[in-house]
């Protein structure tokens, strides 16, 4: 589930960072060969974004943070946007569960040899994390994965007959202090479903970031054009 990504200042940077990650690189086998467009053009006059929001998460959003959602929507509907409400699939609770079994198994892989070695000097939670993925079972592991796939072709069928699905990106106010960043369980699916999504702050609550996720179809990228509502 590591991944590549960039923090940036205006939605243009970000074009710009994606422009530079995203295609074919003969030195990493890893990357896509879809063909890249040019992500950075500036298309005039774009068609109105289709926007689904994701009602399930807005509604375990804290009462601060939902007001916040319900404006941030108003926001995009008076911007030209178009929105309309989506139901998650039935398979989306299986996808956090799924995820953290490939996640701990992942860990304990690829710190074996270190770990080995120096175990005691791990940090509490990675520690945790390398010790739940030792005790998985093959069959376990396999499961997860199959459950996750199913979950992931569901999920990113959703996502790719809309823009962007909305969603909250933790459901409350940042965090006070460097402890923790928040509940994972609002991003946490769609990393394991290897969909792309983008954190935008949106607001502020008694000193704290507010923010969104915006959350896109697999491999897909929205160049809006006057003649057509997406192209990917």
């Amino acid at each position: 589930f590591d991944h590549v990504g960039f923090f940036a200042r205006r939605v243009e940077d970000c074009a710009l960072g994606l422009a530079l990650l995203a295609g074919s690189d003969p030195a990493d086998r890893y990357s896509s060969a879809t063909p890249v467009d040019d992500y950075v053009a500036a298309i005039a006059d774009p068609a109105p974004p289709r926007i689904g929001v994701l009602g399930a998460l807005m509604a375990r959003a804290t009462p601060a943070m939902a007001a916040h959602l319900r404006s941030v929507r108003a926001a995009l509907e008076a911007g030209g946007a178009q929105i309309v409400d989506v139901e998650l699939p039935e398979s989306f609770p299986v996808l956090r569960a799924a995820g953290e079994v490939v996640l701990a198994v992942d860990a304990a892989h690829a710190h074996a040899a270190l770990y080995a070695k120096h175990a005691a000097d791990y940090p509490p939670r990675i520690k945790e994390l390398v010790e739940r993925g030792r005790g998985v079972s093959a069959l376990q592991y396999l499961a997860a994965q199959e459950a996750r796939r199913a979950a992931r072709a569901a999920l990113a069928g959703l996502a790719a007959r809309h823009d962007a699905l909305l969603a909250p990106t933790i459901g409350a106010p940042a965090p006070r202090g460097l402890a923790a960043t928040g509940d994972p369980s609002f991003c946490a699916p769609f990393t394991f479903a290897g969909l792309p999504a983008l954190s935008l702050p949106t607001g502020v609550e008694a000193g704290l970031p507010l923010a969104v996720q915006l959350i896109g179809g697999a491999w897909g990228v929205v160049i809006r054009r006057p003649a057509e509502a997406a192209a990917r």
